[in-house]
């Protein structure tokens, strides 16, 4: 039993992390595959949000007694700065919610021939169908759904490696030029992306570990952590290897995509299915998590503003799916740092008090 709560918690921290910009491979070539082999460092950068910094954050807001992310900036933060890092965490997870949205648009419109109105109206029906159920929905629908989407994913990745990857091939693709873009570069985007999506996962989390056994919680973080990272390695590899020229990605909306089209119309197929899953965990994750905030700063009922929040959502969406990812990730990106550090600071200081 415990051990299918850890997978369960595992399932929720990867859905709210893998979303249609990490999977269809716009997130992984803007933050990581253009830097060349000095992606590798970004990698390195990330892992250690994702395996390491998350699992214990989580752990640590369980010990503090913190049921939501706002709880931490009011109970930690003095003056005026519990509202603007409330302010900014609302305005992330909308932000969030609208990549997704514009995604699914975009998967029904230019891969499916169908109006990009719909996608995003299908994905608001199902989002407020699971959201009406709290966490249980929420930890339902990532159960059913990240594990295929991981296997799929896995093996349309592992597929393609497998037919492109000769020895020479590998050894070309990591002399690709890492200096492409400043060592700066790369740390930068290595340090935002971390940043932007362990920022998004504690406002997903917290709300959820709080009733969960801190056991639970810190296995959970690592194996999910530890499987985000194995996809971002693959995903890195596998473009690099489909677009050695930044010129042949940059007018790709998906690259992935384009990626499992060449690979049959099984894979193709299939991997249309993997981003639409991710784009509903993420919605579904980032959603539950403003919803949650939004009904108790306005007094209104969860359900009520369920609805009501889709009103901030909607006009976003005409710009589309790779100018959210380009516009607004490093944003957020660069003001996630500071709430990671704020964070740290607070759990650390906390840590030192009671030993």
């Amino acid at each position: 039993m415990k051990f299918r709560r850890t997978l369960a918690l595992a399932f929720v921290y990867i859905g709210s992390v893998i979303g249609a910009g990490f999977l269809s491979g716009q997130e992984i070539w803007r933050f990581i595959a253009r830097h060349g082999r000095t992606g590798l460092f970004s990698i390195a950068l990330i892992a250690v949000f994702f395996i390491i910094l998350a699992p214990l954050l989580y752990k640590a807001a369980r010990q503090a007694g913190i049921e939501n992310y706002q709880d931490f900036f009011y109970r930690y933060l003095p003056g005026p700065f519990p509202y603007i890092f409330d302010l900014f965490y609302s305005l992330f997870l909308l932000g969030s919610v609208s990549v997704m949205l514009a995604g699914a648009g975009t998967l029904f419109n230019r891969l499916l021939g169908l109006p990009y109105s719909l996608g995003v109206v299908l994905t608001i029906t199902f989002l407020l169908f699971t959201l009406i159920l709290k966490n249980e929905g929420i930890m339902t629908v990532n159960s059913i759904l990240i594990p295929v989407l991981i296997l799929l994913t896995i093996y349309m990745l592992l597929s393609f490696l497998n037919r492109e990857f000769s020895l020479s091939n590998l050894i070309s693709v990591f002399l690709l030029p890492g200096n492409l873009f400043p060592a700066a570069e790369w740390i930068k985007d290595g340090l935002y992306y971390g940043a932007y999506n362990l920022a998004m996962a504690l406002a997903v989390m917290t709300g959820i570990v709080h009733s969960e056994e801190e056991e639970v919680i810190f296995t959970g973080g690592v194996i999910g952590g530890s499987l985000i990272t194995l996809l971002l390695f693959l995903i890195y590899l596998a473009l690099l290897a489909a677009f050695p020229q930044a010129v042949q990605v940059a007018s790709v909306e998906m690259p992935l995509l384009s990626l499992a089209e060449k690979m049959g119309s099984f894979l193709y197929l299939g991997y249309i299915l993997v981003l639409y899953f991710a784009i509903i965990t993420t919605a579904i994750a980032n959603y539950y998590a403003f919803t949650r905030r939004f009904s108790l700063l306005l007094g209104f009922r969860y359900e009520f503003a369920l609805l009501l929040g889709l009103l901030l959502i909607l006009p976003l969406l005409p710009s589309g799916f790779s100018a959210l990812v380009d516009r607004l990730y490093p944003l957020f990106g660069s003001l996630a740092l500071i709430i990671i550090f704020i964070y740290m600071y607070i759990f650390l200081k906390e840590a030192r008090g009671k030993g």
